[in-house]
């Protein structure tokens, strides 16, 4: 998988082993070399159904197969060699048995306790298959050598068997592949939410920064910096994905709130912004670049379908095991989904969710200075490269998002309520629960998504004395350069 732009050119090593590069389990497990012919079976490939069931397949061939290496004889005995034993018995293993998943993705035993269930007979020389229930989320597959009286592969047969998505099992922590892969996805998280944030204080005001220059221009290499940090994001949570799917399925629900985040924060930079295909992308590749009023939907289609897969639990603020970074709690997919709403102009649906969020008693407010100190008023955070804490939601953020959708639903008592709330804990004043007592407090506050807070309601342009097309970023030049057209750069730049 190559990253996106700068990042398409170089090689995502995600360290997860072939796993992710095959759709077998064990394809060639057995250690032969081809097939000899002269031997077959009617069908190469059975399809299971998450139920599992019993199959039958004919030869069509008048050999008999072995679903283990047949005994040989020994010619040296036959003609009275010293050693007394007639027949030389080869090691095996049965092919009921599943011995492959060696990948380190997951904590050890788990794969053991997650396997297909089949067993193999052959009978008159017709091969009979059982397959137990899927014990796995994803699609599973096990191909079965059957070998001759020579010993020799004579033929293979491919089990695919269907995951069950309402599977309910237990969560595996990380082995020590998917703990090298995750760190490597929280620093680029990281990296993301630290270009992020720096490039909009610059943009609104909150930094003199003299390596800036007004207007943003697409060659400017801090706007490239964020763009490709979010898009490594991306493609180190589609490697995981990838190696996830070949093998359980277990985290797809966390890693979709991963993306959703970046593709969030990308559409409030740039607005138009490549969609990456899950499948991957490779150089030649067509690239679908969506706008906002389709890349929004997506998102939420993506959190609410993930939703249901994580638990309702307090958010780790700042996580120092790499698992707690990605079992993240549901109240951060329902954050996404808030944002995004907000973003299509949904405030009742986005109140909902951020009522939701308030209502477990989880998190309280405290005062609102960038830096975390040990309460429980981060959601979620994510350390920078010096090891320092960056905040991703706050409970500052979460009730003054509340606040913000309760004024758009007409409730402006509670809108004046939640706004007084994080006033009085920061020491400002709040006249109303109005979007420009919102603007002001996160204005004073400094709080990261205050560019987006700004052009939802209409205020970017008059705040920051922007023209029409600067709502939205240049897309780096190089990367409208590589792609060939594939890729159109914003309106006048």
């Amino acid at each position: 998988m190559k990253k996106f732009g700068y990042a398409f050119m170089m090689l995502v090593a995600c360290g997860l082993g072939c796993a992710a590069c095959t759709s077998d389990d064990d394809a060639g497990s057995d250690g032969t070399e081809g097939v000899v012919t002269g031997t077959v079976l009617e069908t190469d490939e059975i399809h299971v159904p998450k139920e599992g069931g019993v199959y039958k397949v004919s030869t069509t061939s008048g050999d008999n197969l072995y679903t283990e290496v047949p005994p040989q004889i020994d010619l040296d005995d036959v003609f009275g060699k010293e050693d007394d034993d007639l027949l030389d018995v080869e090691p095996s293993t049965s092919v009921s048995e599943e011995s492959y998943y060696s990948s380190s993705l997951y904590e050890d035993g788990f794969l053991a306790n997650s396997a297909m269930s089949v067993s193999v007979e052959v009978r008159n020389k017709t091969v009979f298959v059982v397959v137990g229930p899927a014990k796995s989320k994803a699609e599973r597959t096990k191909e079965i050598p059957f070998y001759n009286r020579e010993g020799k592969v004579a033929a293979r047969l491919l089990v695919r068997q269907d995951g069950d998505p309402d599977l309910v099992t237990e969560v595996p922590r990380l082995g020590n592949a998917g703990v090298q892969a995750v760190s490597a996805m929280a620093n680029n998280m990281a990296q993301a939410f630290e270009s992020y944030i720096d490039l909009e204080a610059y943009y609104v005001g909150w930094s003199d920064d003299p390596r800036w220059g007004m207007p943003l221009r697409p060659e400017d290499p801090r706007v490239s910096e964020c763009w490709t940090n979010f898009y490594k994001l991306i493609n180190y949570n589609l490697n995981i994905q990838r190696a996830d799917l070949a093998q359980a399925g277990c985290y797809v629900d966390y890693l979709a709130v991963f993306r959703a985040w970046a593709y969030y924060q990308l559409v409030t930079f740039w607005g138009n912004v490549p969609f990456i295909p899950e499948d991957g992308y490779e150089p030649g590749d067509s690239l679908e670049q969506l706008s906002p009023t389709e890349m929004l939907p997506s998102i939420e289609r993506s959190v609410k379908a993930a939703c249901g897969g994580l638990d309702e639990k307090p958010g780790v603020a700042l996580a120092t095991d790499v698992n707690d970074f990605l079992f993240v709690s549901r109240d951060v997919a329902r954050a996404v989904l808030a944002y995004t709403y907000m973003c299509m102009g949904e405030w009742g649906e986005a109140e909902t969710l951020w009522e939701e969020l308030a209502g477990h008693g989880f998190y309280a407010l405290a005062p609102y200075d960038g830096e975390y100190h040990g309460g429980n008023d981060w959601v979620f955070g994510v350390w920078n490269s010096n090891q320092e804490p960056l905040p991703v939601l706050t409970y500052t953020d979460v009730i003054l998002s509340l606040a913000e959708c309760k004024w758009h639903t007409g409730d402006k008592v509670g809108a004046l309520t939640c706004v007084q709330d994080v006033a009085r804990e920061n020491g400002l004043d709040a006249a109303d629960g109005s979007p420009e007592s919102i603007r002001d407090i996160r204005s004073a506050l400094r709080l990261p998504g205050y560019f987006a807070f700004l052009k939802r309601n209409g205020m970017a342009q008059a705040e920051l004395h922007l023209e029409d097309y600067q709502l939205l970023f240049p897309i780096p030049y190089n990367d409208v350069l590589a792609l060939g057209g594939m890729i159109v750069q914003n309106p006048e730049y």
